[in-house]
């Protein structure tokens, strides 16, 4: 089905920037503020610190995160109604350096148990951004050639906006292309560590504004994600 296609493809983008986190304090990004981490938790080489070491960052981040997750819509009474829920068992290997950039390749299986019933896999590189002078910048996440960074707001709390996609559509009764007028997704996503659990709690805020059948134009707001990640190994 074509709206499956497009609701696991934007389910990957979700689940790879969960992965993505601080191992302490963080060096300086791109924007002037904190936007990864050095695998000893160091602040990327300023003040005297130590200086930040790609491939160690790549080590410390390596692993299997095992995940759950709920997608929710809104339905004809304007009421948010569960449409999906899964779980997933994401792998991320292979450390790369590059001299503009650092990742890992990562493989995510994930196993559908609420409004359809069968696997997929996903396959994205995720990593963080090198500077000229070999200091850490933004992170990123690429799939299928697009790129896309995180804002690190502070200390292990990222925030961005991604645009509506073909298949988001489909989850808001009587939203459709012709009458959108805008829709955007804000993703929030904060580190905590639990009991010494790296753990990723991921959340997505989405706004459209359309107009109705009289022309009227509607606003909603609703939390259409929740979601976690915690690495296991």
């Amino acid at each position: 089905m074509v709206y499956q296609t497009y609701f696991w493809s934007g389910v990957a983008l979700i689940a790879g920037l969960s992965l993505c986190g601080c191992d302490g304090s963080s060096p300086v990004g791109e924007t002037g503020g904190s936007a990864g981490s050095t695998a000893q938790g160091g602040s990327g080489g300023a003040g005297g610190q130590t200086e930040p070491d790609p491939l160690a960052y790549l080590n410390a981040k390596a692993g299997t995160y095992e995940g759950s997750w709920s997608l929710s819509g809104l339905d004809a009474d304007g009421q948010t109604a569960l449409v999906y829920q899964w779980t997933d068992i994401a792998l991320a290997n292979q450390p790369t350096v590059e001299s503009t950039r650092a990742y890992l390749h990562v493989e995510d299986t994930l196993t559908f148990t609420f409004g359809f019933m069968g696997t997929q896999k996903q396959n994205w590189l995720e990593g963080v951004l090198l500077h000229p002078d070999g200091t850490f910048g933004n992170q990123f996440v690429e799939q299928d050639g697009v790129v896309t960074l995180l804002v690190e707001v502070e200390p292990n709390h990222f925030e961005y906006q991604t645009s509506l996609s073909m298949y988001d559509l489909a989850l808001v009764e009587g939203l459709t292309k012709d009458n959108l007028i805008e829709g955007h997704h804000t993703i929030t996503k904060v580190i905590t560590y639990p009991n010494g659990v790296e753990t990723h709690t991921i959340t997505r805020e989405t706004h459209v504004e359309y107009a109705d059948s009289t022309n009227a134009t509607v606003i909603q707001n609703f939390e259409s994600l929740t979601g976690e990640h915690k690495k296991t190994m």
